[in-house]
């Protein structure tokens, strides 16, 4: 659906990606109104049961399709971002082995027992391993706004109502805020290294008023995920070869990332 809604080409007729992007939204809308139904009938304490029960002021439950398009942009713009973040930390976890193994001393030192605990611990270096990660790979490569009036830029005269994109995956590259910028290299967010730094140089949430509100949520998403992976499994990379990934509409790879994860057992 997101490729087919992001494509050049806007009339479906002349794009197969258009026609199959309509296509997976219809298919998406049926079955999320079948829920949404289903929800009503025998609702559960889950959050779509919760969006297809509430009401509003006057008591009327909301359109299906209000609902219905809610959670569309949910799946787009929360669950897609976070599953190519977490894709991208399980492959650093996994490629960086010595990071992996400092990770899991500071959880040890930070008295992180379960996975849950890393929501409420102070973990910078893994603040630290999180930014990096999506420095490199960010989930949204682009922050898309319409130009509320005219500006030049660059000798560019951009007119009032034009859509515009700030590319971030460029911006996280500029060899002149980011020494070897391709390195992945954690140190790089310590705090005197920030204080060296534009507010604006690393902005993969957005920036200013329109700043992601999920941004904390995601982030201690990411912290108990990779809390469990360290505390439960040892993982490493299978084959020689780095993936490549796919950085339109979000960052992915492009081939299967093969990992081979082992238990850890503690005696705790």
């Amino acid at each position: 659906m997101m490729g087919g809604l992001l494509t050049i080409v806007s009339d479906p007729r002349f794009s197969l990606v258009r026609r199959r992007g309509f296509a997976a939204k219809v298919r998406l809308e049926t079955l999320l109104g079948r829920l949404v139904r289903e929800k009503r009938a025998v609702p559960g304490a889950d959050f779509l049961s919760r969006m297809a029960t509430i009401r509003d002021e006057e008591g009327r439950l909301l359109p299906v399709g209000e609902i219905v398009d809610s959670f569309i942009f949910l799946l787009s713009a929360a669950h897609d971002t976070m599953a190519s973040a977490l894709t991208s930390m399980t492959w650093f976890l996994a490629s960086e082995r010595e990071w992996a193994g400092r990770l899991r001393d500071e959880l040890d030192e930070a008295g992180v027992v379960e996975p849950l605990d890393a929501a409420a611990a102070k973990l910078p270096l893994m603040e630290m391993f999180y930014k990096e990660t999506l420095r490199l790979n960010g989930p949204a490569p682009i922050i898309w706004r319409r130009a509320s009036r005219p500006f030049s830029i660059h000798g560019y005269d951009i007119p009032g109502g034009m859509m515009t994109g700030a590319n971030l995956m460029m911006s996280h590259r500029r060899a002149d805020v980011w020494p070897d910028p391709l390195r992945f290299d954690p140190l790089r967010f310590t705090p005197e290294a920030e204080k060296g730094r534009s507010r604006f140089a690393f902005a993969p949430f957005g920036a200013g008023v329109h700043k992601c509100l999920g941004m904390h949520f995601a982030q201690q998403q990411a912290k108990i995920f990779a809390a469990y992976l360290l505390l439960k499994l040892r993982l490493e990379t299978v084959g020689n070869s780095p993936p490549t990934w796919y950085h339109w509409p979000n960052c992915r790879p492009r081939r299967a990332i093969r990992i081979s994860a082992r238990p850890i057992y503690r005696d705790r």
